[in-house]
């Protein structure tokens, strides 16, 4: 659902990819490969949630 606020702007919540890509990552250096590993998950879901292509399901959000 997506909505706007008073001054027309949206104001959807951010995807958790966009999080973990602007926010998290750099903080602590990591690209996607090393994420995948921490996480002991394939690289191609970091890829996907980082591209916004993958939402977080239970099992994902255990090991973030």
């Amino acid at each position: 659902m997506t909505g706007k606020d008073l001054f027309g702007r949206d104001s959807s919540p951010p995807h958790p990819g966009e999080i973990l890509r602007e926010d998290v990552m750099p903080c602590y250096l990591l690209d996607h490969q090393e994420l995948a590993r921490h996480l002991r998950i394939d690289v191609f879901v970091v890829d996907d949630l980082m591209t916004e292509q993958r939402d977080i399901d239970l099992d994902l959000a255990m090991r973030l």
